[in-house]
């Protein structure tokens, strides 16, 4: 079995928030963005996060960075338990997890050339001396698509695809064992997309990377994707391989997702499944499972603590799937 490049232990991100009463009053509360997230990535895989808008995937990704303090839990890089760690203590392991963001045009410095971008990570991580960090350069843009009339362009003079893939360059040239992609080809074009994809799978193929890749996209997470993951509102609800989750998933909210995803042929496309009611909002999560109030097959049992936990589904292949909700298998 392939080494484990992260692992995500319990991890929990509390807000305290302030939320307005009855006339003057103002209550204290907690914004529970993260509530006991756990996952590994081996190398080489792909990890798919997948949920609604306000789960907690960006502040996900932002902790798996350290770019925010974690309230509880654990994340390890390789062997190397980093939750705790300071700036100072961080900078050794920066190279090794590196960053792709969903804008690119907010992500690239405006006032810098795309010399200067890609230069940028390898002089604050102290790879190599200016010679060969001008080769690194290079060779960075030549793995894009892209020559080095590049090297002197601004990031307004560049479309959004050339933007993101300077954005992919510069994440890559550290040559890192971890990508986390913060839903990176959301604002581009459709068939802009297909060729970032490509990249991104033949970065990996050539240099053994592993992403962890955030998208609201189905179609992108299929083609892209060994296993996924499901969040609602701060809890892993479904995991498993990219099969378990588009051909046997078991999770209502998991199958209500696939549901409303677009399909090419409205020949094939299923039955669409509805849920009632709006998200229930990270503050005033129910009790036991969280999606019970929008559950179309929710009891009174599943209230009282069931779906906090991910359970192993019994699997004769002894795969890994496993699910949050109490009542498989008898829905």
């Amino acid at each position: 079995m392939a080494e484990t490049v992260l692992t995500v232990s319990g991890l929990k991100k509390y807000f305290p928030i302030t939320v307005s009463g009855r006339g003057l009053y103002r209550e204290k509360r907690v914004l529970k963005a993260l509530d006991g997230v756990s996952f590994t990535i081996r190398k080489g895989e792909t990890l798919g996060l997948v949920g609604e808008s306000g789960c907690g995937k960006s502040t996900l990704a932002k902790i798996i960075m350290r770019l925010l303090p974690v309230t509880d839990g654990q994340i390890v890089y390789g062997d190397t338990d980093v939750t705790r760690l300071s700036t100072k203590q961080l900078r050794p392991l920066r190279r090794r997890v590196q960053m792709i963001f969903q804008d690119p045009y907010a992500s690239l410095n405006p006032r810098e050339t795309v010399r200067e971008l890609l230069a940028a990570p390898l002089e604050s991580m102290e790879l190599g001396e200016p010679r060969e960090r001008t080769v690194k350069i290079h060779k960075a843009l030549d793995s894009i698509g892209l020559d080095t009339s590049f090297l002197e362009k601004y990031p307004h003079e560049m479309s959004g695809g050339q933007r993101q893939r300077i954005a992919v360059a510069r994440a890559m040239i550290s040559k890192p064992d971890l990508v986390v992609c913060d839903e990176p080809v959301s604002a581009l074009d459709v068939s802009v997309r297909g060729q970032i994809l490509n990249l991104m799978k033949r970065l990996q193929r050539e240099q053994g990377l592993s992403y962890l890749f955030i998208s609201h996209d189905f179609g992108n997470v299929r083609y892209l994707c060994d296993r996924v993951a499901v969040m609602y509102l701060g809890r892993i609800v479904e995991e498993g391989t990219k099969q378990d989750i588009f051909d046997r998933a078991v999770h209502p909210y998991t199958k209500a997702l696939l549901s409303a995803n677009p399909v090419p042929d409205i020949r094939q496309q299923g039955k669409r499944v509805m849920l009632r009611g709006d998200t229930a909002g990270a503050v005033y999560i129910p009790s036991g499972c969280a999606f019970r109030t929008r559950c179309p097959h929710a009891t009174e049992g599943c209230s009282k603590g069931g779906g906090r936990l991910l359970t192993p589904l019994k699997r004769a292949d002894g795969d890994t799937h496993s699910s949050a909700c109490p009542r498989y298998p008898a829905l």
